[in-house]
């Protein structure tokens, strides 16, 4: 088995454009991880007692003279949608970022959920409805979104989907146009643009709904989030030429601005670090590493403590300025890197790797629950398992400690983690016999050699899903 894993490290690639790495021997990802740490604990703190020994007050963005029609804070991909949309109504809009940008659109695998008949489920042969669409995600959200809020989602899903592709987002693959990918797999190889990325050919829901493949994966190769947020980037830089769309990054919101005659919110506080500074570039790269670190560091105490250093670093450096606009929208993303909020509000997750980046600190949640904010379904994470790639290993069986079957195993990986958290404590076993995995290591093995149909072999993300992580 253990040479079998060698082999398959040789063949894995690192795709640092999409910010994490996909493989890597031992050895490497020892020294990648010891670069970190080293970094975090001794580089950045010296950095820091500089800088606020040398410490001259930032100079004035300007910005706070200014008195915007709506102010965004979070430049993902929410973020630059809410900006863009709120721009082409004739607002003058302020989008602020903690970082550099991307958030974790950046870094994750860039498949967006559209269905109801889109054009490239169109052109891919796909037939398929709004109201089989709402009849398939009133099941996976079980009560938790209102009817009206699926309903809304699922009549304006073409709508959607055709936005994005006129703000330069692309799902096609150049000449080669659209192809459907059509077996079940957690991601798709780089030639798919559309695939089935849910439950929807499984029971019960294939029951309920008809079933149709409504994963759109943008164009690229391997995971291809930071595809999808360089468009939208690309088309926010379009409306900063016009003067419609300002951006300022590395400004962290501290608290939101409330007129407490009304109780609306008009405006923010936040701190920002000088454009072009150490202390700008020491900040950079602690998102980097703090939302990169996880993945080989169980232990937590590296993004942890770029996420401290970070905190300081703004603390020591920015300055303080106050933006008002007639609306805000907090676009700040999850709490999964605080794990304070973590043990609060969803323990039975603590523990798990955290996905996304650094500025998923529940931050702006927090910060709109003193004023009053209520909050819903919070210790309902998504978690994620998936036992296939290999195609094969589908024929296991998943069982819980005690032998119980937990679920059909063909579900989408993020129900399967479900049931294993909510049902059975968080674990599980996935029965294979000799012959399972004899066909599992040929069909990754004839991946590696380019050999077989191009449905039957993987990509090389999809081998490290597969055997290459026991």
């Amino acid at each position: 088995a253990r040479s079998r894993l060698n082999r398959l490290s040789r063949h894995l690639v690192p795709t640092s454009a999409a910010g994490i790495r996909i493989g890597g021997s031992a050895k490497e990802n020892a020294a990648q991880l010891a670069s970190m740490r080293k970094y975090v604990f001794e580089s950045v703190p010296s950095k820091l007692r500089a800088i606020e020994a040398a410490r001259q007050p930032a100079p004035s963005t300007g910005l706070s003279d200014t008195s915007w029609d709506v102010i965004v804070v979070g430049f993902g991909c929410a973020g630059a949608c809410a900006a863009l949309e709120a721009a082409e109504r004739g607002s003058r809009v302020l989008l602020v970022d903690r970082f550099e940008g991307g958030g974790s659109t950046k870094r994750s695998g860039g498949v967006l959920y559209f269905g109801g008949g889109t054009q490239i489920q169109r052109e891919c042969g796909v037939q398929d409805t709004s109201a089989e669409m709402r009849n398939y995600i009133q099941q996976e959200v079980q009560a938790t979104v209102s009817d009206q809020a699926v309903s809304s989602f699922c009549s304006q899903s073409t709508e959607n989907c055709s936005w994005l592709e006129a703000h330069g987002v692309r799902f096609r693959h150049g000449d080669a146009g659209t192809q459907l990918y059509s077996r079940k797999t957690s991601y798709p190889p780089d030639s798919a643009t559309l695939y089935t990325s849910g439950n929807e050919n499984a029971h019960p829901w294939c029951a309920n709904a008809r079933a149709a493949p409504r994963g759109h994966r943008v164009a690229g190769e391997h995971l291809t989030g930071h595809n999808l947020f360089d468009a939208l980037e690309a088309a926010v830089q379009k409306f900063q030429e016009k003067g419609l769309i300002q951006v300022q990054r590395h400004t962290v919101m501290t608290s939101l601005e409330i007129d407490k005659s009304t109780g609306g919110c008009i405006g923010v506080n936040v701190r920002v670090l000088e454009a072009g500074s150490v202390a700008e570039q020491v900040h950079t790269t602690l998102s980097q590493i703090g939302s990169t670190a996880p993945f080989m560091d169980p232990s937590r105490s590296i993004d942890r403590q770029a996420s401290k250093m970070a905190a300081e670093l703004e603390e020591v450096s920015g300055r303080a300025e106050h933006y008002l606009a007639g609306s805000v929208v907090v676009c700040t993303g999850g709490f999964f890197f605080n794990q304070d909020m973590v043990e609060r509000f969803a323990g039975a997750y603590s523990g798990l790797m955290p996905l996304g980046n650094l500025g998923d600190d529940g931050s702006g949640i927090q910060m709109a629950m003193s004023e009053g904010a209520g909050v819903e379904a919070m210790a309902r994470c998504s978690a994620w398992k998936f036992v296939n790639p290999p195609f094969k290993m589908l024929a296991g069986l998943l069982v819980d400690g005690n032998g119980l079957r937990v679920i059909n195993e063909d579900v989408y990986g993020a129900m399967m983690a479900d049931r294993l958290i909510q049902k059975h404590g968080g674990r599980g076993w996935l029965l294979i016999d000799q012959q399972i995995w004899e066909e599992c290591n040929e069909q990754c093995m004839a991946s590696m050699n380019k050999q077989g149909p191009a449905e039957e072999t993987l990509q090389p993300d999809q081998l490290k899903q597969g055997l290459a992580k026991p």
